[in-house]
């Protein structure tokens, strides 16, 4: 009889409004936690702040909420950090000597360009360690390094660890160095990165199995950490039906706008690419969806600009657009909303920086173009042309299936999670990993 195996899942991202929080980072994280159900249980800790609702009933709702939106049969364990100091100096008089000697040790992560220990304290990591007493997990996912943090000051033996790196950080830090205008700024910027990188290097070395979007980003990490075993576990999309191409030209661009590289790149798309487009092609329009795009100030109807806002239903949106942009121009990891794009039969034209560790070949599967007028041309090129549009949307589609179809992902990690806990079943079948063992508990508080 196959074994079921108890999965805790730790992560500082607690998705307090499951149907409104579904950008990449939690489609990433509820994708990995239906992978770990199919072989067994899944209980979760969550390193979240909980000044964002002081009503303790409010708390409990957003549980239940989580719980039934994601299934969840497991139980549920928060944990309060700190609220993110306002200035980086007022860190050294919250943290002791123990606290700095396992920085050191990669005991730190990043927010908002900062290094924080506020997931990896004393407090935090006591309670994480009565968690996994209380628990007794058969394997740990640490979602992102906040997560393999507050584990990598534990005491205890702990079961394999997976850790995934699905944005790293350091190349994230990088990036955002480069685009920097203030000298100050900018050498904040490279010693932040410096720190990611030696952390993440450390953090690699930790894991049992460490875990990247993409071919590019395990190349990164081998070299940091040479030795480590790390996986790729790609982000992927459910796949739908492909929508009839439409024969308005509508340019359509899907991102939580809350996130600084998708706030900057729609505001370089609509500043200063899509008036070349209109210039072009006077019908076109732009529409943008995604939670907070209304508060960038910049929905114009007369400009052929609509901002959506969160959009329940994005296969209409989809439906709608002749040609999907990614304008980005820094962030790590993989974009979903190319996959999810792609999967919708729809052509992306994205920077190189956005398509980055995708298997799309350019211009046959997708448009890469990286200066404003490029990527003008490009979305003019594919609103015009209902044949090109029509057969690069296709094309991409093919290739979406057969690399990032979510059922193939979810089979593959819950392989590779299985082998860690039992080798002997490193071949173990696809029907074998569909078990369902998972116990309804309580919920529970530390």
């Amino acid at each position: 009889m196959t074994q079921s195996i108890k999965t805790l899942i730790v992560s500082e991202y607690f998705p307090h409004l499951p149907d409104q929080m579904v950008h990449g980072v939690f489609q990433r994280l509820r994708r990995h936690a239906d992978a770990l159900g199919s072989i067994g249980s899944v209980d979760f800790v969550f390193m979240w702040p909980l000044h964002w609702s002081e009503n303790e009933d409010r708390q409990r709702q957003s549980v239940e909420d989580f719980r039934r939106s994601w299934s969840v049969a497991g139980r549920i364990i928060l944990i309060s950090p700190p609220a993110l100091p306002s200035r980086f100096r007022r860190w050294p008089r919250d943290l002791g000597i123990r606290d700095v000697i396992a920085a050191t040790r990669g005991a730190v992560s990043f927010t908002e360009g900062r290094v924080t220990m506020r997931s990896s304290r004393m407090a935090e990591v006591s309670r994480l360690e009565q968690a996994i007493s209380e628990l007794k997990p058969d394997l740990i996912l640490a979602h992102r390094l906040a997560s393999t943090a507050a584990l990598i000051r534990t005491v205890m033996d702990l079961p394999p660890v997976l850790v995934d790196f699905d944005d790293l950080e350091h190349v994230a830090l990088g990036r955002s160095r480069q685009m920097e205008r203030s000298p100050a700024k900018r050498l904040k910027l490279s010693l932040v990165s410096a720190v990611a990188r030696r952390t993440e290097r450390l953090v690699a070395g930790f894991a049992t199995v460490g875990l990247v979007c993409s071919e590019h980003d395990r190349k990164i990490v081998e070299e940091l950490s040479p030795g480590a075993r790390i996986e790729v576990a790609p982000n992927a999309a459910v796949m739908t039906g492909r929508s009839p191409m439409p024969s308005e030209p509508t340019a359509l661009f899907v991102g939580y706008t809350r996130y600084p590289p998708n706030a900057e790149a729609i505001l370089w798309l609509v500043g200063k690419i899509f008036p070349l487009v209109r210039a072009r092609l006077p019908r076109a329009r732009l529409l943008i969806a995604g939670d907070g795009g209304r508060e960038l100030g910049i929905n114009d109807a007369s400009a052929g600009v609509e901002t959506l806002g969160f959009v329940t239903d994005l296969a209409s949106a989809y439906a709608e657009a002749r040609v999907v942009v990614c304008p980005v121009k820094r962030g790590g990891g993989t974009r979903i909303k190319i996959i999810e794009a792609a999967l919708y039969g729809r052509p992306v034209v994205s920077t190189s920086i956005g398509a980055e560790g995708l298997g799309f070949i350019d211009g046959k599967e997708v448009v890469l173009a990286n200066e404003e007028g490029a990527f003008a041309e490009a979305m003019v090129e594919l609103m015009s042309s209902h044949e090109r549009s029509a057969r690069i949307g296709a094309a991409a589609e093919e290739r979406a299936r057969q690399l990032y179809g979510a059922e193939q992902v979810r089979s593959n990690l819950a392989a590779l999670a299985r082998s860690m806990v039992d080798p002997d079943t490193a071949q173990t079948s696809k029907s074998e990993l569909d078990v369902d063992a998972t116990v309804n508990t309580p919920i529970a508080y530390l």
